[in-house]
């Protein structure tokens, strides 16, 4: 029995979301049927020569599937010869339960709307050869009924779907269980109060693929119809291999548990687990399920869900391109000129240039970090960049209007998006948004910070270009010649500018430093949660529960490092901090001397 658990626990890794999961093993050996072999028919309605074949491996007869055995399917490919050599994109899409699902990339089946702008490939870029497999799923399917299944393929330079006219079909018959049900009485306690209460409320927090315990041989899913019975099995497979009173300690915050305390001993849901956990030790004893399959034909499903689809034309697309990047419609020209999908891709990327789409690059920046929020990028009254400091006294003390500080300020909160947009612009590598050694710079900026970019008098302060920082001083550099009131003192260098003062795209742009202030109690925590937000696609915040209980909180022993409540997240969070240690709430490097 145990080495039954720890086989379905392995299996359970590999099913889709959109299936679920019931304990069995098949005592056959695996053996591959074809099911389907179809021919193709394309969304244009012109004539295509390729060849479909959906095949089966299982332990089980191709026609006597159950919800305990383990499926293989998948598709072989054959490409008409004119398509071989090409790159292509493939699609597959399934019918369970009147519902459409579709594959994607990472595995998993996701509800299709039906359209075809919602209908995304789950294998991109492959090089078609004359023969090519993709599985489609891998694991168990424990919800008997019949599932159709589409396949479908497209190749550059063509705008049509190769696709399956007519379903694959694998029909699946309930598994029957032995009078002696106590697996399905724990599975059924285990959903009713364990998976919900407790693993979707706190252990998924941390016991989850790409989680802080990812390393941990606990491994649960997030919800979907078969994460109930898929947990169930990977708490079954971890009582067999840990133990049931390991578990128990660490849910109650001992074993060094970094999740901290998640259940107190004696809660209601410790007593449920605790129930569960006792119904499962209690399964080594068992035998195995038998089970019966349905001797049924598959049916054929005539109607396929893609003979109604047709790709948007190539007019429509470029006129929508057209208005988004350049901000007007496409002329008479460019509308001719899109004959066939190679001219249209010329046409697009001949958008992706000149004022307009710069424009478009630098607002879709700021839409996303919102830099234009920023306060004061650049704080003048400080002395670090010496000539635009005195420059900025000096017309104080005149009296007269500081416009240069305000262009400063507009064309700081600016650099972000011009960053982004020269990178796109020179097609240099997307990483450099946060690795570029240097920051954008317009003319002002240049003179004023002591940039390295070269400009010429025909260049507006709408150009901007690559620049490093040059006149930046730390304050044992600099000497006080003139005392002012009101941070209007006069200064001269005494000392030589930093030499390598650091730049690393966006992370140490002004304005990004701006938005996303430090502070003395956060210290840089906040810069540090944003850049997983906008640059990882994690939100720190999301990623664990905070605790609420006082016995939780009471410990003031440098709890973000000593507490697990705390470092649950501050062991992913600090050392990103870190990284921006060198950078005050005034958005100077070393503004302090340290």
């Amino acid at each position: 029995m145990k080495k039954l658990r720890n086989f379905i626990a392995k299996a359970a890794q590999a099913i889709v979301a959109c299936l679920s999961l019931s304990l069995g093993l098949s005592a056959l050996a695996a053996t591959t049927t074809q099911i389907a072999n179809i021919e193709s028919a394309s969304t244009d309605g012109s004539e295509s020569s390729s060849l479909f074949e959906l095949s089966v491996t299982s332990g089980q007869m191709a026609n006597a599937l159950t919800t305990v055995s383990d499926i293989e399917l998948s598709v072989s490919v054959s490409p008409q010869q004119s398509h071989v050599g090409l790159s292509a994109n493939v699609y597959s899409v399934i019918v369970a339960n009147g519902a459409f699902y579709k594959l994607t990339q990472s595995g998993a089946y996701s509800p299709w709307d039906g359209s075809i702008e919602d209908l995304t490939p789950f294998a991109i870029n492959q090089t078609l050869s004359t023969n090519n497999r993709f599985t489609l799923l891998d694991g168990k399917m424990a919800d008997e009924g019949d599932y159709l299944y589409f396949v479908a393929y497209d190749v550059e330079g063509e705008s049509r779907l190769l696709f399956t006219p007519d379903p694959a079909q694998i029909s699946v018959a309930a598994a029957d269980v032995l009078p002696d049900d106590s697996t399905s009485s724990a599975a059924e306690k285990f959903t009713a109060e364990i998976e919900t209460a407790v693993v979707q409320a706190k252990c998924i927090l941390c016991h989850v693929e790409g989680g802080l315990a990812r390393n941990s041989s606990l491994q649960f899913q997030r919800t979907n119809t078969a994460s109930a019975l898929n947990n169930f099995s990977a708490l079954s497979a971890y009582i067999d291999e840990k133990g049931a009173e390991l578990l128990l300690a660490k849910v109650t915050g001992k074993q060094a548990h970094a999740g901290g305390t998640q259940l107190e001993q004696g809660s209601s849901d410790y007593a449920a687990l605790q129930a569960v956990l006792d119904e499962i030790i209690a399964l080594d004893n068992q035998t195995l399920y038998a089970f019966s399959a349905s001797d049924a034909e598959p049916t054929v499903r005539q109607a396929s869900f893609l003979t109604e689809v047709t790709l948007e034309p190539r007019e429509a697309t470029l006129r929508r391109a057209t208005l988004l990047m350049q901000g007007r419609l496409p002329t008479d020209a460019e509308r001719r000129a899109v004959v066939s999908d190679a001219a249209l891709r010329k046409a697009l990327r001949e958008l992706m240039q000149g004022e307009a789409f710069r424009e478009f690059v630098v607002a879709s920046v700021n839409d996303r970090l919102l830099t234009e929020g920023s306060d004061s990028a650049l704080n003048t009254a400080y002395q670090f960049f010496l000539k635009l400091h005195n420059l900025k006294a000096e017309v104080s003390l005149n009296d007269t209007d500081w416009n240069i500080e305000r262009e400063i300020q507009d064309n700081l909160r600016r650099t972000s998006g011009e960053l982004v947009a020269h990178v796109i612009e020179n097609e240099l590598p997307y990483s450099e948004i946060l690795t570029a050694d240097y920051m954008m710079m317009n003319r002002t900026m240049n003179t004023w910070l002591e940039g390295t970019a070269t400009f010429t008098s025909d260049d507006s302060d709408d150009v901007f270009k690559p620049s490093v920082v040059r006149g930046y001083y730390y304050r044992d550099a600099l000497e006080e010649v003139e005392f002012h009131e009101n941070s209007n003192s006069i200064y001269r260098a005494i000392g030589e500018p930093v030499k390598d003062f650091p730049h690393a795209g966006l992370l140490t742009d002004f304005g990004f430093l701006s938005r996303y202030p430090t502070t003395a109690t956060n210290r840089n925590r906040a810069r540090a949660r944003w850049t997983f937000y906008h640059f990882l696609g994690i939100d720190i915040e999301k990623s664990s529960q905070r605790p609420t209980d006082e016995a939780s909180l009471s410990d003031r022993n440098n709890p973000t490092m000593n507490n697990a409540n705390c470092t649950v997240c501050h062991a992913l969070l600090d050392p990103v901090a870190g990284a921006f240690q060198n950078w005050d709430e005034d958005n100077f490097y070393r503004g302090s001397g340290n």
